[in-house]
Parts: C-alpha cells; sequence; structure tokens
C-alpha cells in the first residue's frame, strides 16, 4: 500500500519506519526541514530524556554523554533518515488532501 505522511519530526519518522519494515511504499512530506520544529529549540540546549529514551526504530544515539543536545539530535534524526533508507521530501507543504477512501490526492507546494 502506498503511504503518504505529513509531517518529518520524530513522530512521523518513527511511524514511517514501522510502516516501511512491513512492506508499505511510504513518503514524507514536510513543509521544512527534517524535525524542523526541534531546529527552533535553543541551540545548545539538553533533553531532559536520556539517549535511550529518545532512540527510535532500534537505531542507537551514539554520543558519549547520557543525554543529546538539540545538535546531537538533530544529527541523529538525519542519520535515522539515511539508515533506515526512508523517503523524506522536505520543503514540500501539503496544502491540501482531496479525494475519498483509496484514492487521495496531495496538493503540494514546493518551497
Amino acid at each position: 500500500m502506498k503511504i503518504a505522511l505529513i509531517g518529518a519530526g520524530p513522530a512521523g519518522l518513527a511511524t514511517a519506519d514501522h510502516l516501511q519494515s512491513a512492506g508499505h511504499e511510504v513518503v514524507l512530506y514536510d513543509k521544512g526541514p527534517i524535525a524542523g520544529n526541534i531546529t527552533r529549540y535553543p541551540y545548545y540546549m539538553t533533553w531532559f530524556s536520556t539517549k535511550e529514551l529518545l532512540e527510535i526504530g532500534g537505531v542507537p544515539i551514539t554520543i558519549p554523554a547520557d543525554k543529546p543536545t538539540r545538535r546531537d539530535y538533530l544529527n541523529y534524526l538525519t542519520r535515522f533518515v539515511e539508515t533506515k533508507n526512508l523517503r523524506v521530501r522536505t520543503y514540500h507543504e501539503v496544502t491540501e488532501v482531496t479525494g475519498q477512501e483509496g484514492a487521495f490526492t496531495l496538493h503540494l507546494k514546493k518551497q
């Protein structure tokens, strides 16, 4: 089944990985970069959660510290996309979804 996901944050990436592992053809669309909302966090912010709790899809966060910084996590998510071979269309805003069950059309605005 072909599946389009809107949003390439951690939840979207984890969902895409799960669906792709189940044999579905998945494409993620995001109006900005991968994990765009996280790019707005303070530059040297450190997560409260440990790296083990932030990991997705069995891909480890490989940093010496116990808790990743914003920069560490953004690098991790980019590596996750590459490792899992996820199809992510960054800077593609979904402006409308039309159609009906089984036959949807995404209307995109490339930025």
